[in-house]
Parts: C-alpha cells; structure tokens; sequence
C-alpha cells in the first residue's frame, strides 16, 4: 500500500491514510488482526478493521487505531463467543510512500490459561 505523502499537511495526510487504510482494509487485516488463536483456535473475524483514527506522531511515524468483531461458533453446545477488540498500532511512511507496519507479537494461549 503506498500513499503520496509530499506537500500535504498532517491533518490532511492522516485523513488520506485513514481513507486509503479503509478502503483497502483486505491488505491490513492479515497485519493488524493476525493469528486469533490467543482468544480462541476458532475465532474468526469476518468483516476486518474499522478504522477509527490515524494520529500523525512525529516525522513519517503514524498511530492507527481500528477495531474489529471476532466470532467463535462452538457448534451443537450453542455457547457461540464473540466481541469487539478496540486497539492501534504504529506505521511509517517510508520515502517512497509505502506503508510499513509494526510487527505484532502475541503470545500463544496455554491449558493454564483456561483454569
């Protein structure tokens, strides 16, 4: 995803990113949502992001915040699981105007986390 950064101010700038992020949300989903596996093996998110805000922090480094729902369908015991996650991660425009988002490193779930 690239994005034409020269000449525009942050305000200006950050609503471009957060229309772009938006309207391409199937290229950013795999990098925000990732691996559900620390909520639920079968946790599935069904629609992506919702982009909230992108905040210009300093330079060519942005904050974006998003949300997304997760559903988990547990079948015959008809104890279906689902919420919203409201979170953000950081992104830099490098000079050639792609965007490079932070890794995201989750820790995997554990029986233990069950008791």
């Amino acid at each position: 995803m690239h994005i034409e950064a020269n000449g525009k101010s942050a305000k200006e700038l950050c609503k471009e990113l957060e229309k772009l992020i938006q309207d391409e949300h199937h290229e950013v989903d795999s990098i925000v949502i990732g691996d559900l596996s620390h909520i639920n093996h079968r946790a599935e998110c069904y629609n992506g992001i919702v982009v909230e805000s992108v905040e210009h922090n300093h330079g060519s480094t942005f904050t974006l915040s998003y949300s997304y729902e997760w559903n988990v369908y547990n079948g015959c015991s008809d104890m279906d699981e689902h919420d919203e996650v409201h979170d953000c991660i950081g992104f830099e425009i490098d000079d050639d105007g792609k965007i490079i988002f932070e890794q995201i490193v989750l820790e995997q779930r554990s029986t233990l986390d069950e008791f």
